[in-house]
């Protein structure tokens, strides 16, 4: 399970400005915040690093 959402809402976000920082549609983005598609290891760093926080931030660890 990932924090997607909880850091994107925290952070008063759009899904459609994290996808845009994501290089992805905001629609790619949301499968990812709803489970619906995994993200890949890529995924996780790069939103690690957008939400300047640790990588089990973002698995929910």
């Amino acid at each position: 399970m990932n924090n997607l959402k909880k850091l994107r809402e925290k952070h008063g976000y759009t899904q459609k400005k994290v996808a845009n920082a994501f290089c992805m549609t905001a629609t790619q983005y949301g499968r990812r915040e709803r489970y619906e598609v995994p993200l890949t290891e890529e995924e996780v760093k790069r939103a690690a690093k957008f939400y300047n926080c640790d990588i089990g931030k973002i698995l929910g660890d």
